[in-house]
């Protein structure tokens, strides 16, 4: 019995969420232009492009974070998975060389 254990599906699942956060934060950035387009009152037009461009910035960042995330995610379930299958492997074969034995 390995001592390893792992359920590569779940974290493989957290990963595809993770990306899904990303493509959301994408979108969200991709509203920022809506905004830009609205009509303000005299006066508040450069503060509106200020603070547009700020959120603009920051979402980038959140989604190049989560994207990089999602892939360690997937990096991670996978080489936890393979751990774990040569861990059950190795465990196998020691079982059967000490079978053979007694």
């Amino acid at each position: 019995m390995g001592f390893i254990y792992s359920e590569a599906a779940g974290v493989l699942g957290g990963s595809a969420t993770t990306a899904g956060l990303a493509g959301e934060a994408v979108g969200h950035s991709a509203q920022l232009g809506a905004i830009g387009g609205e009509v303000l009152p005299a006066g508040l037009e450069e503060i509106s492009i200020a603070n547009q461009a700020k959120i603009a910035e920051v979402t980038a960042q959140a989604a190049a974070m989560l994207a990089t995330s999602s892939a360690w995610q997937t990096e991670y379930a996978v080489s936890v998975g393979m751990s774990s299958a040569i861990t059950t492997l190795s465990d196998a074969l020691n079982a059967a060389t000490l079978g053979a034995i007694v």
